[in-house]
């Protein structure tokens, strides 16, 4: 139990900390500074294929409601991945930030800067035992350990934009044009500063994705360095 000796201090016992050495990280630093509390060990090679997974959450569990029916993913040779889908578009429409306070931001940012916030999307939505499990901390996640991260909605006929960098959005959502089609993309770089396992296991991925076959897959792997063609992959969805 904290106890206060009238010096600005707290402790238990005989240890005490004074209260300008007390931190109060945010969503994103938290994460940074211990990544183990969140996607566990970092020197796993099976961790960037993880996050990636992650990243792929939202569209697989639009997928059981029939929202989304084919996801895209590219895997680029500088270490950069992206996910596509064609969906409805993450919604963007403004929410408050909580007892944080401060101004509103879109429910997109939401789910790219606060834990848990993907996965209690998709469990409002109703999302089947099979899906319950698949949001962790959610795409927060990825977010927080990548050097860049960039966002992309395709929805009721505009399209909007937003970048990160080690989590943090250089601006809001801004709507930049027009389109006449929906869906989301999520491209993020992994920080090689945090993790030193940074390879997307192309095997052990298409291996997840058959697994999580409530939507078709095309997955191309540019990891060639130009030698032969990208390899391509398509996953059809169980009928």
């Amino acid at each position: 139990m904290s106890s206060s000796n009238g010096n600005n201090t707290l402790g238990t016992g005989a240890t005490t900390y004074p209260a300008t050495e007390i931190q109060v990280l945010d969503t994103m630093s938290a994460i940074r500074k211990r990544p183990r509390m969140y996607v566990g060990d970092i020197k796993d090679p099976l961790r960037a294929n993880t996050l990636l997974q992650e990243t792929l959450c939202m569209a697989i569990s639009d997928g059981v409601h029939g929202k989304v029916k084919n996801v895209t993913v590219e895997l680029f040779a500088d270490g950069r991945a992206s996910v596509t889908d064609d969906g409805e578009g993450w919604p963007i429409e403004p929410i408050p930030q909580g007892s944080r306070g401060g101004p509103e931001i879109s429910r997109a940012q939401a789910y790219m800067t606060l834990l848990y916030a993907c996965k209690a999307a998709k469990e409002s939505e109703g999302g089947n035992a099979r899906t319950a499990g698949l949001c962790n901390m959610g795409i927060v996640t990825v977010n927080a350990l990548s050097v860049a991260c960039s966002l992309t909605i395709w929805r009721g006929g505009y399209v909007y934009e937003q970048n990160y960098v080690c989590g943090t959005p250089t601006g809001p959502l801004e709507k930049t044009g027009t389109t006449s089609i929906s869906g989301t993309r999520v491209s993020f770089t992994l920080d090689p500063e945090i993790l030193p396992q940074r390879e997307f296991l192309i095997e052990q991925f298409l291996d997840w994705c058959t697994e999580m076959g409530t939507i078709q897959y095309t997955i191309t792997d540019h990891r060639t360095n130009g030698k032969t063609p990208p390899c391509t992959y398509k996953l059809n969805r169980p009928r």
